[in-house]
C-alpha cells in the first residue's frame, strides 16, 4: 500500500522513485529513508531480580503488618521528562508494609477516616504529610516502635523486588524532599533530605509497580506536605 500511495501521490516522481526501487531496492521517501523498514524495538530493562520477604511480628493489634525486606543491589529505572533513567542502587535489610495502610487500621488509631474512596481495607487516602506524621507519631508512642515512612528508594526498591506485598493504585508519602532528577541522589536507601526546595516532597505510584515484565515503577512527583489530594495515601517503614 506505502509503494502505491506514493507512487499515485507524487505522479511527478514515479519515474525516479522507480528507478530507486530497482538501484537500491526499497522505495524512499523524499529524505531517502527506507518506509518498508521493519521498526526495532529498544531492549526490554533487566527485571531486578526478586528479593526475600518474611512476615514480621505484629507490635499491637491495630498495627499495619510490614516485612522484612532482604537487602541487596538493584538497578532502578524511571521515567522522567529527560527520558530513561537508570541508577544503581545498595541497599541493606529494612521493614515494610505489606501494603499501603488501610482505612480501617488508620481509623482505629485516630477515630476519623479522611477517605474519599471509603471501604475498610482500602488504603486510607486524602492525606498531607502532616497528617500522616500525626498518625506515625501516635504509633510509635503507643508501641515504642520508631515507625517511620520509606525513603523513596526503599520504596521503589520494594516494589520491584518485594514479592509477597500488594501494591494499588494511590501515591505514596516519602520521606524524600522534591529532586527532578537522580543527580547526587543516595544509592544506599538513606532519603534524600539534602538541597530541598520549599515544602516539596518526592511520592511515588504503586500503580506503575509492576507494568508487565520489565519491573518499570517510573512514576514520581513532587507535592507540598501540607496539601492533601485523593488518591495520596503511605506505607509504613522501619529500621531492623
Amino acid at each position: 500500500m506505502r509503494k502505491l500511495f506514493l507512487l499515485l501521490a507524487l505522479p511527478c516522481l514515479s519515474t525516479a522513485v522507480s528507478a530507486l526501487t530497482i538501484q537500491n531496492g526499497f522505495i524512499p521517501d523524499l529524505g531517502g529513508k527506507n518506509l518498508d523498514a521493519v521498526e526495532t524495538k529498544a531492549e526490554p530493562t533487566p527485571v531486578p531480580a526478586p528479593v526475600n520477604v518474611s512476615p514480621l511480628s505484629l507490635d499491637c493489634a491495630e498495627c499495619p503488618p510490614l516485612v522484612k525486606v532482604s537487602g541487596g543491589s538493584a538497578r532502578l529505572e524511571s521515567l522522567s521528562e529527560q527520558g530513561r533513567i537508570f541508577r544503581e542502587v545498595s541497599l541493606k535489610p529494612f521493614a515494610i508494609g505489606k501494603s499501603e495502610v488501610t482505612q480501617d487500621e488508620w481509623y482505629e488509631l485516630m477515630s476519623y477516616n479522611p477517605s474519599i474512596d471509603k471501604g475498610k481495607t482500602k488504603p486510607v487516602e486524602d492525606l498531607s504529610l502532616s497528617d500522616v506524621e500525626k498518625y506515625i507519631n501516635k504509633l510509635n508512642k503507643k508501641t515504642g516502635q520508631k515507625y517511620r515512612l520509606p525513603s523513596e528508594t526503599e520504596l521503589h526498591y520494594a516494589q520491584v523486588t518485594a514479592q509477597g506485598t500488594t501494591w494499588s493504585k494511590i501515591w505514596s508519602w516519602t520521606l524524600d524532599c522534591w529532586h527532578e532528577d537522580y543527580s547526587g541522589a543516595p544509592a544506599d536507601g538513606s532519603p534524600w533530605t539534602t538541597n530541598c526546595t520549599d515544602n516539596y516532597r518526592t511520592l511515588r505510584n504503586g500503580s506503575a509497580a509492576r507494568i508487565s515484565a520489565r519491573g518499570r515503577t517510573s512514576v514520581k512527583f513532587g507535592d507540598n506536605r501540607d496539601d492533601s489530594r485523593i488518591i495520596v495515601g503511605f506505607r509504613l517503614a522501619r529500621d531492623l
